[in-house]
């Protein structure tokens, strides 16, 4: 299992201003291998981008909500910043 975190402090916007699903310039970067793997986001994050090679979960700390994240796939959303991530392969 290889999931990769790029947390965004900003995110883009177009020529008129309005926001993009994309984030600015990468903030930070973080690389998980192991089964019910967390991660905690930096305090400015407000995007975050996660790639992941097998399918997994993922719960933000505290929402109670979880999202599934496909094979092979790269998924884009924002988050509060200080927030934990975990993942568990499915």
């Amino acid at each position: 299992m290889k999931i990769t975190l790029n947390e965004f402090a900003t995110i883009a916007t177009d020529g008129d201003g309005n926001d993009l699903p994309l984030g600015g310039r990468c903030s930070a970067s973080q690389e998980l291998n192991a089964v019910g793997a967390a991660a905690a986001l930096n305090d400015d994050t407000a995007l975050v981008r996660i790639a992941t090679d097998t399918a997994v979960t993922s719960n933000v700390y505290g929402s109670g909500s979880v999202a599934l994240h496909p094979a092979g796939s790269a998924e884009v959303f924002y988050v509060a910043g200080g927030e934990s991530i975990t993942f568990v392969e499915v």
